[in-house]
C-alpha cells in the first residue's frame, strides 16, 4: 500500500477513536485506570480511597467491539429522533393589546412608531413651507430638530414595549415546557 494512503488512513482511524472515547466519556460509560504513583498527576487528577488510602485515577473509556459500537450509535440515533420529536411546540398567545401582529411587531409598538413617522412627516412637510416662505434654511434645520425630538420617545417607548413583549413571551414557553415536564414525570 502506499505510504501517504497508509498514513492518511490512520489518521482518520485516529479521529474516529478519538471520537469514539469522547461519545463514550460524555456518555458516562468509563473505568478507573489507578495510577501508579501515590501523587496528583496532570494525567491522573481524582482521588479515590482504597483500602483507607489515597489512590489517584483517570477515567478512561471502557473497551467496546466495533459491533457494540454500530450497535450504540444507532440507540443514540433512535433517542436522538425521539428527543427531537418531543420537542415543545409554543402553542399561540391569548390576544391582547400586546399580541404580534403580522411582521413580528406588537399593536402598541406599531401604533407608537406610526405616531412617530407620522409627527415626523408633518413637522419637515412644515418646516419645508415656512422655510420656503421666510427663505430660511436655519429655520428648516430648527423644524428637523424639533422632529427628531418629537419623535424620537415614541420609537424609544416602541422599543421597550417590544423587548417587554419578548421578555413575556420567553417567561410563558420556558414555563409551559417546565410544566409539561412535571405533568411527564408524575405518570
Amino acid at each position: 500500500m502506499n505510504e501517504k494512503l497508509e498514513k492518511c488512513l490512520r489518521d482518520k482511524d485516529e479521529v474516529i477513536l478519538n471520537e469514539r472515547n469522547r461519545v463514550l466519556i460524555n456518555l458516562n460509560l468509563t473505568e478507573r485506570e489507578m495510577s501508579p504513583k501515590d501523587y496528583k498527576t496532570s494525567d491522573c487528577p481524582k482521588v479515590a480511597y482504597v483500602n483507607g488510602a489515597e489512590k489517584y485515577y483517570r477515567e478512561v473509556p471502557i473497551k467496546i467491539t466495533d459491533e457494540e459500537w454500530e450497535l450504540l450509535q444507532s440507540k443514540l440515533r433512535k433517542v436522538a429522533e425521539i428527543e427531537k420529536s418531543k420537542k415543545v411546540i409554543p402553542k399561540p398567545k391569548h390576544p391582547s393589546s400586546l399580541s404580534p401582529i403580522s411582521g413580528g411587531e406588537n399593536t402598541i409598538s406599531a401604533v407608537l412608531i406610526g405616531v412617530a413617522v407620522t409627527l415626523a412627516i408633518i413637522t419637515a412637510a412644515m418646516g419645508i413651507i415656512v422655510a420656503v416662505i421666510m427663505e430660511s434654511a436655519a429655520l428648516f434645520f430648527a423644524f428637523a430638530l424639533s422632529a427628531a425630538f418629537q419623535t424620537l420617545p415614541y420609537f424609544a417607548f416602541a422599543e421597550i414595549i417590544k423587548s417587554l413583549t419578548q421578555i413575556r413571551d420567553g417567561f410563558e414557553v420556558q414555563y409551559s415546557e417546565n410544566f409539561s415536564r412535571g405533568k411527564n414525570q408524575n405518570k
